[in-house]
């Protein structure tokens, strides 16, 4: 089976739908900052503090090529996992990618670590990211329930496996 990566905005309900979208389709759910910050940094701000934003995305490169290597997987990327082209074209060929819009003045973060808000606000990240955002494989207002975004990408993910399903019976 194909894997699932959520991208958007922090805020944009990657790991809550994530996680219920998962258990729907009897996925596992991984947040991709989980296997960024290891047990070498207790946060991505001192991750991001230091090794810089370059040491980050190559461990947030590393990470998606061993996330990539799984099967039936819905992993929450980060929200500049899509900034290097070469995640773009990995997550793309082992998945479905989509990306979760929600506007920025709807969305309240609660005190959750954002190192890449230190220096922008949502909204500009935003206007930095849109592009790449809207370039995803399928892109989904979330401005409804989480139960009702999980089950609309649970079903996205069935037609996606079915797209890519191989008969077999035909090489025997």
């Amino acid at each position: 089976m194909r894997n699932l990566y959520l991208t958007g905005l922090p805020g944009s309900g990657k790991t809550e739908v994530g996680r219920l979208t998962a258990e729907l389709l009897g996925y596992t759910f991984v947040e991709s900052l989980e296997d960024i910050l290891g047990s070498d940094f207790p946060t991505a701000s001192a991750l991001w503090q230091a090794e810089g934003e370059d040491g980050f995305r190559f461990r947030e490169r590393v990470a998606i090529l061993r996330l990539a290597h799984m099967d039936s997987v819905v992993v929450a990327v980060s929200d500049g996992a899509l900034i290097w082209e070469n995640n773009r074209v990995t997550m793309n060929k082992t998945g479905l990618v989509v990306s979760l819009l929600r506007d920025p003045g709807l969305i309240r973060l609660n005190g959750t670590d954002y190192p890449t808000l230190e220096d922008e606000t949502l909204q500009e990240l935003w206007e930095d990211r849109e592009e790449l955002y809207r370039n995803c494989s399928r892109c989904l207002v979330n401005e409804g329930t989480v139960q009702e975004a999980a089950e609309t990408l649970a079903a996205w993910m069935k037609e996606e496996n079915d797209r890519f399903a191989i008969d077999w019976t035909q090489y025997t």
